[in-house]
C-alpha cells in the first residue's frame, strides 16, 4: 500500500515538474526573439522594411510588394517560348534525373513599389531572397531564367533592381516544382498546399498567398 502511494506521489511530482519546465521554456526571454509569422492575401501591399532576409540584412524601407498573379507552366514549353539553348537547365545547376525533375514552373507575378525619398540610398531588391513555402517544402527563386530572351526584360538578365522612377515595377518570380522521386511533389498537391511567397524573415516572417482564396 505504501509503495503504491509512493509511486502515485512520485508520478504527480514528475508531472508537475514537467509542466513547470514547459512553462519556463515557453516564457523564457529568448522566445521573444523568435520571428512572428504573419499571413497576407494576394492583392495586399506588404511592406519590406529594414529587416533580415534569407542571406543577410537589407534596408528595403519604403518598398512594398504585392502578389497579383500566379500560374503554372510546363518547363519544356516555357523554355521553347523563350528560345533557351539546349542544356540550359544543366548549365545553370538544374540537373534532371530521377531525384529532381524540373518539369513544371510556378511563376508568381509581383508588383514592387517605392514611396520613400531616395531609393539609391536603399539596398537593391534581390530576387534571390524570396522563397515559396508550403508545409513541407521550400522553393528557391530560379533567377537564372532572367537570362532568357523576353523573360523579365526590364531586369536585363540581373536578379537585383532599384526603383528610381517612382512607378510600380512588375517582376515575375519563377520557382521550379521538382516532381522527382526525392520530393514526391505533384502539381495537384502543390496547388492544394496553398503556397506562400516568403518576403521577409525577421523579426516578421511575411507570407503572401500566391493563389486566391478557394482556388486549388
Amino acid at each position: 500500500m505504501k509503495k503504491r502511494l509512493f509511486l502515485t506521489v512520485l508520478c504527480v511530482v514528475l508531472v508537475v515538474a514537467a509542466g513547470v519546465r514547459v512553462y519556463q521554456v515557453n516564457t523564457a526571454d529568448y522566445c521573444k526573439y523568435f520571428p512572428v509569422r504573419k499571413f497576407y492575401e494576394r492583392g495586399e501591399q506588404v511592406p519590406l522594411n529594414k529587416e533580415h532576409y534569407y542571406f543577410t540584412r537589407y534596408d528595403w524601407s519604403g518598398y512594398t510588394v504585392e502578389v497579383t498573379d500566379a500560374r503554372i507552366e510546363e518547363t519544356a514549353t516555357f523554355l521553347a517560348e523563350h528560345q533557351a539553348d539546349e542544356g540550359f537547365l544543366e548549365q545553370n545547376g538544374y540537373t534532371q534525373n530521377v531525384h529532381h525533375a524540373y518539369d513544371y514552373l510556378c511563376i508568381v507575378t509581383a508588383v514592387f513599389r517605392y514611396n520613400g525619398t531616395d531609393s539609391l540610398e536603399k539596398d537593391p531588391i534581390d530576387m534571390i531572397e524570396f522563397k515559396l513555402l508550403g508545409l513541407d517544402y521550400t522553393m528557391d527563386c530560379a533567377y537564372e531564367l532572367n537570362r532568357l530572351p523576353g523573360f523579365n526584360p526590364n531586369m536585363q538578365g540581373n536578379s537585383r533592381f532599384v526603383i528610381t522612377s517612382g512607378k510600380p515595377f512588375t517582376v515575375e518570380l519563377p520557382f521550379f516544382i521538382s516532381t522527382g522521386f526525392e520530393t514526391g511533389m505533384s502539381v495537384d498537391y502543390f496547388q492544394k498546399s496553398r503556397p506562400q511567397l516568403l518576403v521577409t524573415y525577421y523579426p516578421e516572417e511575411s507570407c503572401i498567398s500566391v493563389f486566391p482564396e478557394g482556388v486549388a
